[in-house]
């Protein structure tokens, strides 16, 4: 039986090693982290009120945005821009 839980986690461990991948370069979220490098995924996340891994899974393209998240991308991106000018 012991061996079975050892088969089994590693079939898990691959799987989740598996899904690692690169930003897709045609990912106009990816694009977006490329170009503005400074930009922080925690605290953009944390403006959108999601958590940070479900904007990595956009960024790496392993999701797709509603219009809704794409709204509050657009809106916490805009906050950011008009606090800097602000400075």
């Amino acid at each position: 039986m012991l061996f079975d839980g050892l088969h089994w986690m590693r079939i898990f461990m691959s799987q989740v090693f598996l899904k690692t991948q690169e930003p897709c370069k045609v990912n106009k979220i990816a694009k977006i982290f490329q170009q503005f490098p400074w930009l922080k995924i925690s605290e953009v996340a944390q403006m959108m009120d999601i958590h940070k891994s479900v904007l990595l899974s956009y960024i790496y393209g392993m999701k797709e945005l509603s219009e809704e998240r794409i709204q509050k991308l657009r809106n916490a991106l805009n906050f950011m821009g008009a606090k800097m000018l602000s400075a």
